[in-house]
């Protein structure tokens, strides 16, 4: 029996025969992803969106985040040529703002603080006016008014790290709060470690110990989300989720 030449086959033949698919774009992402995804688990994070919630008013929420990614990012850097003494601070900071990719880092840190302010104020009151706060949400309001309380004083200490004229005030305030606080104000005094200066405790607090409580309860909103899904808008009727 004869064996058919496919490389004689007429051109109707020719035509029909398969072609292999070109590979869509971007398909090695899709790929590496759900490799991740299948070890990670990190698919299981998802939770529906209503939506409502790709108004902006809903997703302040989210800038805070990725400020937050931002002022993390930039501080680590800035860490790596800040000195927390104080006959050095001043001078480390004026030599990383001499250069232009330090000016570059340090304005991202300081506009991605302001940032991070705002959006976290605008977005708790806007929880407070649209009544996301109440059952069985009450326990995440508060934990978005504890992140927002931790922000203001990681801006705070922030401003002292500085060490110039803004820091030595805001440095004054920080004493006035200790006194005011009496026992309870032990922390923010002087004297609270007579051999580690007050810059190097305020310098620990804003890298480590305001940062770290932060991201616990930052993972904790978002838990809390995921569990009883995001707030129905209270104007609108409940519509369809989106996933």
């Amino acid at each position: 029996m004869n064996r058919l030449d496919v490389t004689k086959m007429p051109s109707e033949f020719a035509d029909s025969a398969p072609v292999s698919a070109t590979p869509e774009p971007r398909t090695w992402i899709r790929k590496a992803w759900g490799a991740i995804d299948e070890r990670m688990g990190i698919s299981a994070l998802a939770y529906p969106v209503p939506e409502h919630a790709n108004r902006f008013a809903w997703t302040l929420g989210g800038i805070t985040a990725i400020s937050f990614v931002l002022l993390i990012v930039s501080g680590i850097v800035l860490a790596q040529f800040y000195a927390p003494v104080p006959e050095l601070a001043n001078q480390s900071i004026r030599d990383v703002q001499s250069n232009d990719w330090g000016g570059l880092v340090r304005g991202v840190h300081f506009w991605a603080a302001q940032a991070m302010y705002v959006s976290a104020l605008l977005h708790l009151i806007r929880v407070f006016f649209t009544g996301s706060y109440k059952k069985p949400r009450e326990g995440n309001w508060l934990v978005g008014v504890a992140m927002f309380a931790l922000v203001t004083f990681a801006i705070f200490t922030g401003t002292v790290l500085k060490w110039d004229q803004e820091g030595f005030e805001a440095l004054g305030h920080n004493i006035e709060i200790g006194n005011l606080l009496g026992g309870l104000g032990f922390w923010f005094s002087p004297n609270f470690s007579g051999q580690i200066p007050i810059l190097l405790r305020l310098y620990g607090a804003h890298v480590v110990i305001i940062p770290g409580i932060i991201l616990v309860l930052v993972i904790l909103h978002f838990l809390l989300v995921k569990r009883h899904h995001m707030s129905p808008h209270p104007s609108l009727p409940v519509g369809d989720l989106i996933e």
